[in-house]
C-alpha cells in the first residue's frame, strides 16, 4: 500500500521522503492535466494535517483546491465518498506524508500499484527532458521555497510513559507557545478542543473529528505539529520548515527542535 522512491542523480542515489514524492507527483499530474486541457471541474486534492505544505503550493499553482484531514487514509476515503455523492468537487489526488498515495478513486485507500505506475510515467516523461525527479523537486523549491519536512519522537514506555505523554500534551495545551525559536506563533489549531487561535482570537475549528493533536503555525510559513502515536509509546513532533535553501531550512529545524526539546524538559 506504500511506495518509496530512490533516484540516481549525478552518480549518486538519493531517497525522496513521502512529502517530496507527493509534491513531484502533483507537479507531473497537474501540469499534464493543464497542458492537455483535461483538468476536471472543481478539482480537489486531499492530504493530512501533518503533510508538508509544499504539495498544497503545487496544487494552488494549478488551480486545485486542497482539503486537510486527520492522519489516516480512511479520512481521505470519507471525503472522496462525500464528493462522489454531492458532486461539488472532483477528486484528483490524495496522499499523506507516510508514503501513501491515491490517484484514482475506485480504491478508497492508499494504493502503491497506482502510485508506482504514476512514478514510472513521471520519471520517463522527465527523462525525455533530461531531468530526474530530483531535478523536478529542485524546480519546485525554486518556485515555492525550500521545504524541509521531518519528524522526531520521544519514546516513553509503560504506564508512567503514557502519563508523561499526556502531561506533555497538556503542557503545550495549557501553556501555549508565543514563539518557536525566533519565529512567532501566528496561529494554532487544537483538534482535541476543536479550536483555532489566530491573532489572539479564538474561533471554532470545523471539519475534523476530535483528535489529540496541536499544530502551531509560524510567521515564516513553517509549522510544528504535536501528537501522541496511536500505535507506539511515543509522542511525535512533525516539522514543516521553510527556508531560502536547504542549509537555511536545516538550521531553522535545528533551532525549532532544540526549542521544543527544552520546552519538554519543563514538564
Amino acid at each position: 500500500d506504500r511506495v518509496g522512491v530512490v533516484i540516481k542523480h549525478a552518480g549518486d542515489y538519493q531517497l525522496l521522503n513521502g512529502n517530496q514524492t507527493g509534491a513531484v507527483l502533483l507537479e507531473y499530474l497537474f501540469s499534464t492535466l493543464k497542458e492537455k486541457d483535461m483538468m476536471p471541474p472543481n478539482p480537489v486534492m486531499f492530504n493530512t494535517i501533518v503533510t508538508s505544505d509544499l504539495g498544497e503550493k503545487v496544487a494552488f499553482h494549478y488551480g486545485v483546491d486542497v482539503e486537510k484531514t486527520l492522519t489516516g487514509f480512511k479520512f481521505i476515503g470519507e471525503k472522496i465518498e462525500r464528493y462522489s455523492i454531492t458532486q461539488e468537487k472532483t477528486f484528483v489526488f490524495g496522499y499523506e506524508e507516510s508514503y501513501g498515495y491515491l490517484v484514482e478513486a475506485f480504491v478508497r485507500d492508499k494504493d502503491a500499484v497506482q502510485a508506482s505506475l504514476l512514478i514510472a510515467e513521471a520519471a520517463a516523461y522527465y527523462d525525455s527532458q533530461n531531468k530526474t525527479l530530483l531535478d523536478v523537486l529542485h524546480d519546485l523549491y525554486q518556485r515555492h521555497g525550500t521545504y524541509l519536512d521531518t519528524q522526531t519522537s520521544l519514546t516513553l514506555e509503560g504506564i508512567e510513559g503514557t502519563e508523561q505523554i499526556a502531561k506533555i500534551m497538556e503542557h503545550f495545551r495549557q501553556s501555549p507557545l508565543a514563539h518557536v525559536g525566533d519565529q512567532r506563533v501566528i496561529a494554532s489549531e487544537d483538534y482535541l478542543l476543536q479550536e483555532r487561535m489566530i491573532n489572539g482570537n479564538k474561533e471554532p475549528l470545523f471539519g475534523f473529528d476530535v483528535a489529540n493533536v496541536i499544530k502551531l503555525f509560524l510567521e515564516d510559513g513553517s509549522w510544528v505539529a504535536i501528537r501522541p502515536s496511536g500505535t507506539e509509546p511515543k509522542c511525535k513532533f512533525y516539522y514543516c520548515v521553510v527556508g531560502n535553501d536547504m542549509q537555511a531550512a536545516q538550521q531553522k529545524f535545528n533551532d525549532f527542535d532544540q526549542f521544543i526539546q527544552n520546552e519538554i524538559k519543563k514538564v
